[in-house]
Parts: structure tokens; sequence; C-alpha cells
């Protein structure tokens, strides 16, 4: 066999085929994001979360508009009195708008749309000032212009449902397309496909930006309840197990709720209290301080009533995430990617309590995870 003439057949087809797999993923996971992202929010909760943040943003154009209206009458343009007159007109409505927005008692959704539509009626406006300040300044519209194209189609990044922002998006582009046919008549400026293109991928560029902000929205909501879930089966798991149930703050040391349970025992409402008024030893407090979130710790312990009376009593902690306090001598474990959102809604314990001497139940040894 000659060795020199030797070659791997089809070797030049080889990375062809590997890219063309890449490729292939890489549109596949596009696609799935896609999907993903078009899942329903509620607007509820998202109206929760960035109404603040819109009629902050939206009010704050306004007050800027304001703000450039003694520079629009110092320019000394023909049409300046008009001019100030249709800007300041403008913001006044805004403000009454979103006034009325945050005072009436109007459905999350709607008030997401009337969000956009404010915004979309001040590109609009901010656009038409433009037009008319500009009239012999060319290069001046283009460059009013281009800062008003690309600053409003950011806005849906305070927060909106993706089937908001897509629908902002357009209209967006509705309106600067609006706009330069307008320049075209009016000042010849020219108009062509090239400008309409251009247009066109600017917008799909910020309707990406904004996009992925919807993306991380979604998973704000779905990692919120995963954490109701879990607290909700911790509750669950903590009630049928025990006879009492305790719900103790991040300090780890004082109640923050009881149940009428544990007040039959103790003889009074503990919370507001500490935890070294009802059990005797540092056993509790020690669990306290190792406790990992959603591990559950059995230990048992004496529970001291007023009237001073001892219960042997055992004790379920269940740590929701205070562990990752940044102070205080019980924040030794560094938090991990799996676990640090529990730090973010989730903090505190539940106690689950079980009185030994009323009842002789065993409770169930734990050899992994509860959540």
């Amino acid at each position: 066999m000659n060795v020199e003439n030797f070659s791997t057949p089809n070797a030049d087809v080889v990375p062809h085929r590997v890219n063309s797999r890449m490729s292939e993923i890489t549109i596949r996971n596009v696609v799935s994001e896609m999907r993903h992202s078009m899942e329903h929010v509620p607007a509820e909760w998202i109206m929760k979360r960035c109404e603040r943040s819109w009629i902050v943003a939206l009010g704050g154009m306004a007050v800027l508009s304001l703000l450039c209206t003694p520079m629009v009458l110092l320019s000394g343009a023909d049409n300046a009195v008009p001019t100030v007159l249709i800007s300041v007109s403008c913001s006044v409505i805004i403000a009454i708008a979103l006034c009325l927005i945050q005072r009436c008692k109007l459905p999350a959704g709607f008030r997401e749309i009337a969000f956009a539509l404010l915004a979309l009626i001040m590109q609009a406006t901010g656009s038409y000032l433009i037009l008319s300040l500009n009239r012999e300044d060319k290069a001046g519209r283009d460059r009013n212009l281009a800062r008003v194209e690309v600053l409003f189609k950011l806005m849906p990044l305070v927060g909106c449902r993706t089937s908001t922002m897509l629908a902002y998006s357009m209209l967006s582009l509705t309106v600067d397309i609006v706009t330069h046919v307008m320049m075209d008549l009016l000042f010849d400026d020219e108009f062509t496909v090239f400008h309409a293109l251009f247009l066109v991928l600017l917008s799909l560029a910020l309707a990406g930006i904004a996009w992925r902000s919807c993306i991380s929205l979604l998973n704000t909501y779905r990692t919120e309840l995963e954490l109701l879930i879990e607290h909700d089966s911790s509750m669950a798991f903590v009630n049928f197990t025990c006879d009492a149930v305790l719900k103790i703050s991040d300090d780890a040391r004082t109640v923050e709720h009881c149940d009428a349970r544990f007040q039959d025992y103790a003889d009074c409402d503990a919370t507001g209290l500490t935890l070294d008024m009802f059990f005797e030893g540092n056993q509790i407090a020690e669990t306290l301080d190792r406790a990992r979130p959603g591990i559950p710790e059995k230990i048992n312990g004496t529970l001291i009533t007023n009237h001073s009376e001892r219960l042997q009593v055992a004790v379920i902690i269940v740590s929701k995430g205070s562990h990752h306090r940044e102070q205080g001598p019980r924040s030794r474990t560094a938090p991990d990617k799996a676990t640090a959102l529990h730090a973010i809604r989730s903090k505190g314990f539940l106690m689950g309590i079980q009185v030994l001497k009323e009842c002789e139940r065993e409770l169930p040894s734990f050899d992994g995870r509860l959540l």
C-alpha cells in the first residue's frame, strides 16, 4: 500500500458538517428561548414590581421635556412659542395620565398597555417637535431623531410582558417610518429602501435587548413560584408531622409567629419573644446556626411553659435561607449557586414541635433533601 498517496475520504466535509450542526443547534436554542419567553407571566406580577419604574421613567421624560423649554425659547426659532406650548401640554397630559393610572384601580393588563401607549405618544410628540424646530437644519433633525428612536425603543426594559414588548416595538417602528416619510414630504429628505431597512434592523436589535429583559423577568417569576411551592411544602410537612409550629425570624432568636397549638402548650402568645424564654440549653441555637436551606434538622429539647412546667419535645428545624446573611457570627457558610436565590425572599426558619410526653409516635428520619 502506498502510504504517501493515502488520504482520508471526505476530510474537507467533516468541518463543514460540524459547523452546520453547530448552526442548527444555535438556531434551535434561539427558537426554544423565544418560545420560553412567550410563556404567560401575569400582568399583576409584573406591575407589582415594575409599575413604579414606569412612572419614574415616563415622569422623568416629561420633566426633561419641561426643562428643555427655555432652550427652545432662546433658540429664536419662528415657531418656538407654539412648539413650547405643545411640549408643555404634552408633559402636563402625561403627568395627569400617570396620576390617574396610579390612583384608579385599573386591571394590571390595562395599566401595562397604558404605560406603553404613553411612551408611544411621547415618542410621536418628540418627533413632531424635532421636525418643527429643525426646519432648516437637516443635520440637527437627523441627530435628534436618532436619539429619540434609540431612547424610546429601550422603554420596554423597564418591565413588561413579551407580547407587549413586541407590539410596542412594531408601533415604535411605525412612528419612525411615518416621521421619515413626513421629512421626505416636507423637507425633501430622501427616504429610500435602505433607510427603511436600517430602521428595521435597529428596531430588531433593540427589541432583542428588550426581549432578554423579558426572559429575565420570566426566570424571576419562575423562581418566586418555586420558592412559594417550597414554602407551602415545608409548612404542609411540618403541620402534618408536628403538634405545634413556629416561624422564626432571620436572626434565629425571635419568634415571628406561633400557632394556637403552641400557645396552648406555652400558655401565652410567643410572637415577638425570644426562643430562650421557652427552651432550655443552647442545642436549638446551635442547630439553627448550622441549618441548611431545605434540609430538616431533628433534635430533642425541653419546652418551658409559663407555669414552669417542663415538657420533653422533639423539634424539626427547616431553614429557608437565613444562613446567607452577610453579617453576624452565623454567616460562615458561603452561598452556592443552587441555593443563593433562597436568600432573596425566603428567609427565616420553620420549627415544628412534637410533645413526646403526650404523643409517643416517632418522627420520620431524614436521609435527603426535603425540597
